[in-house]
């Protein structure tokens, strides 16, 4: 379906479980052991002739927020030559949000002392300090994009409104239409309003281009209601970045006033327009936008009928439930995915009889609005179906089950969810979260188990998804793991418990203290 080459329309369908990652790559024996090691003896290393050493044990200290190095850390932008020591100061400082050292930070912006000047728009960024900002606004002139881009990033962060009329200054001044997308962009993410005519007029003379999406991006940022007609207009040209951006921004304006404009695209030619429009509508919820779905659906055209139910579903207009379980049940309609998903969305309980009906065809796309659906409203009936469904072979429906039989949060989905991971550890991700899901002394134990393994894919999911379910019943058993194991699970250890337990603590030495003397 071409509707969903879009992101934001991409987000709001495919509501099943995303794509499995792998997991990251394990930590060298240098960076494991630096991070095991108590912050005194890592602060020792400071002191050592060792460049690489010295780098590897800041960035430590710096993750751990340990401020005591401050002072360490000014004395080597000042004293030291060396421009990975340095670089590594820099973003140190910045991590630690030393605002003190904001402007020591920007005397290396001019590149004269040798440090990447991305390295230095980084580490202010990290600062989040806005008086750093005069020091790398001239960079948005930067023949490097990329620099470009990562200047937007850190003015953002820093918070930078105050630093507007500047940049809107440099704007105006610009003749480079490439860089006239960067401005755009800046003055959108700093939120900056007297920049409305500027950016009108950017995207009024703009040819279609990233510069006109970033025009497009930045109105809707400073909440534009002057641009609401041509943002409309923008829906249906087509440039797609126009589009998509144009869809963003009427959503941030969040004025109703733009819905009448919208509403004729909803019987388009075009599926990807219709939903596009739908998802503006969705956002901006009102009595009007039910009427105007209603009359879709009810009317006699089919191709209407997706779009209409996922609008009534995401608005929660549960009266028209049984019209929208009609047109489900015809095999014929098309966009049965959405038309299913809509049902979950309205919350219908009487629609779960339809859905397992749905469910249980050869083929087709309603299938997995149905088996997304069935979760959503954690259909217990339905369990038999979404446990035969996990068998599938058919990639979207089997991922789809199994994170279904997730949200059921039935024990008896434990069994049918383990198996498949011994049949393929490549099911792991989706498996163990919707294991995770069910809140029973059965599920933390599977995931123990599966935490003792020696392969990666197993171990590290096992362990992220212990500390997602914040079950203090799992201290003990991560404790154990942490004495006995390699430093290959370490870290995932340390983040676990951090989750559960609200401490940060950095070493294996600090857990077993905290663990020994709180008595748990």
């Amino acid at each position: 379906m071409q509707v969903l080459l879009i992101p934001i329309v991409l987000i709001m369908f495919f509501c099943g479980p995303p794509k499995p990652t792998s997991p990251p790559q394990l930590q060298n024996p240098e960076e494991s052991r630096l991070h095991s090691m108590d912050s005194m003896s890592l602060i020792k290393n400071l002191d050592s002739e060792n460049i690489p050493l010295i780098n590897q044990s800041i960035l430590e200290l710096a993750s751990r927020k340990e401020k005591s190095i401050i002072p360490k850390l000014r004395n080597f932008l000042t004293q030291s030559k060396n421009t990975s020591l340095l670089s590594t100061s820099l973003l140190a400082l910045g991590d630690l949000e030393d605002r003190e050292s904001t402007q020591l930070i920007a005397s290396f912006a001019n590149g004269s002392q040798g440090v990447s000047q991305s390295v230095v728009v980084d580490a202010l960024g990290r600062m989040k300090d806005p008086s750093g900002a005069k020091a790398i606004l001239p960079l948005l002139d930067s023949p490097i994009h990329s620099l470009r881009l990562q200047v937007v990033e850190s003015l953002s962060l820093m918070k930078a409104s105050g630093s507007g009329e500047e940049v809107l200054n440099l704007a105006r001044s610009n003749t480079d239409p490439e860089k006239a997308k960067t401005y755009a962009m800046a003055l959108g993410k700093l939120q900056f309003k007297p920049a409305e005519n500027y950016l009108m007029s950017l995207a009024e003379n703009s040819p279609p281009s990233p510069t006109l999406a970033a025009s497009y991006l930045a109105l809707g940022r400073i909440q534009s209601r002057k641009a609401i007609p041509n943002l409309v207009e923008a829906l249906g040209n087509e440039f797609e970045k126009g589009r998509e951006n144009s869809a963003l921004a009427l959503i941030m304006i969040k004025d109703d006033s733009c819905l009448p404009l919208i509403y004729p695209y909803l019987k388009s030619k075009s599926s990807e327009l219709r939903y596009l429009a739908a998802s503006v509508i969705v956002e901006i919820p009102r009595d009007s936008s039910v009427r105007e779905a209603a009359k879709l659906l009810e009317g006699n055209d089919s191709v209407f009928y997706g779009v209409s139910s996922y609008i009534l579903g995401r608005m929660k207009a549960r009266s028209f439930a049984p019209k929208i379980v009609e047109v489900l049940k015809d095999r014929n309609t098309p966009e049965r995915e959405i038309i299913a998903q809509s049902l979950g969305w309205l919350g219908d309980r009487n629609s779960i009889p339809a859905l397992i009906e749905v469910l249980r065809e050869k083929e087709g796309e309603g299938r997995y609005g149905a088996a997304w659906a069935l979760g959503i409203l954690e259909a217990k009936e339905a369990f038999s179906d979404l446990a035969e469904a996990t068998a599938s072979k058919d990639y979207k429906l089997k991922n789809l089950a199994i994170e279904s039989l997730g949200m059921l949060k039935m024990e008896e989905g434990i069994p049918v969810l383990e198996k498949l991971i011994d049949e393929n550890k490549n099911n792991s991700i989706f498996a163990m979260k919707s294991i995770a899901n069910i809140q029973s002394d059965r599920a933390r134990l599977s995931l123990e188990n599966f935490a003792k393994s020696e392969d990666p894919i197993l171990f590290h999911t096992a362990i992220e998804m212990l500390g997602k379910r914040k079950d203090e019943t799992s201290i003990p058993f991560l404790m154990k793991l942490l004495k006995e194991d390699s430093s290959s699970k370490q870290k995932l250890i340390f983040n676990s418990l951090s989750s559960i337990t609200g401490k940060k603590l950095y070493s294996t030495a600090d857990w077993i203290q905290w663990y020994e003397s709180s008595g748990k």
